[in-house]
């Protein structure tokens, strides 16, 4: 089973301090006729960081997506930060990467994982998917100028999907900062920008969260009509979303001769789906 949060969950519930107990050890005397101890030995040291590809700088875009990083294995977030600037809204994860000499515990990330991020409409959103991240129970989520935002993760806490929503048409771009590795999303409004009337497609017979992604994944639907999930709470929607209700109604019949029950809901661009 997919476990799943919207964002005003996970920050009353992450994020609380763990208070660790300290043991006092006691030393033994030794015997005078006890051999000198050996000398220690010196510690294994992390191993060097592979390096990466110099990037280019970052530039603003109204559509499509980024990637990047070169490890798919062996992440934690930290922490998700958020800042806001007068123009723009910073999101910052702070990255953690398996110790290379003990597999238990992690160390600020060297490296990026691989990642792609893209920019979504109706509801306007970055969704953002990691490889190998995961999400811990001492991750810190906070809550100063925070973007609502869902969070997917099956039971391993491997991040499947993260979705950070916008309240209108936004621009964004995507950084990677390094020592210690961070990824960075800037987003920021598009002044003046009209918010349209949608019609969202829905598929209804779906389970649960675990095969919605599924369905998506498989990509088994009919011309024009490509689906993402929406995660909001304990709901969650597979839905393809249209400016034009003749279009809508059109794709609805196609997915209904292929077997699918649909509903087509009316709604304002930048408002989130509802049941």
């Amino acid at each position: 089973m997919i476990r799943h949060w919207y964002a005003v969950l996970v920050a009353a519930l992450i994020g609380a301090a763990v208070a660790a107990s300290a043991v006092a050890a006691q030393s033994a005397p030794s015997a005078p006729s006890s051999p000198p101890a050996p000398p220690a030995q010196p510690q294994p040291q992390p191993q060097a960081a592979p390096k990466e590809p110099p990037r280019p700088p970052a530039e603003f875009k109204s559509e499509g997506e980024f990637t990047g990083g070169t490890k798919d294995s062996g992440f934690a977030i930290e922490a998700i930060r958020f800042g806001k600037h007068p123009d723009f809204t910073r999101i910052v994860l702070d990255l953690l990467e398996e110790n290379p000499t003990d597999k238990f515990k992690f160390i600020p990330a060297r490296v990026h994982p691989v990642y792609r991020i893209e920019y979504k409409p109706f509801p306007y959103r970055v969704n953002v998917f990691l490889t190998g991240v995961k999400f811990l129970n001492s991750t810190r989520v906070d809550k100063d100028a925070a973007l609502p935002f869902s969070l997917v993760t099956p039971p391993d806490n491997v991040v499947k999907q993260m979705t950070f929503f916008l309240p209108g048409p936004s621009l964004f771009k995507v950084m990677e900062v390094d020592d210690p590795a961070k990824i960075v999303i800037d987003v920021k409004p598009v002044e003046g920008a009209k918010v349209p009337t949608v019609y969202a497609l829905s598929i209804l017979d779906v389970a649960d969260v675990e095969g919605a992604f599924k369905l998506v994944e498989e990509g088994k639907f009919p011309p024009k009509f490509h689906p993402s999930v929406v995660v909001l709470g304990s709901a969650f929607f597979v839905e393809d979303v249209y400016t034009s209700l003749s279009d809508a109604t059109e794709i609805s019949a196609d997915l209904e001769k292929a077997g699918f029950e649909t509903l087509i809901s009316e709604r304002a661009g930048n408002e989130l789906p509802h049941k």
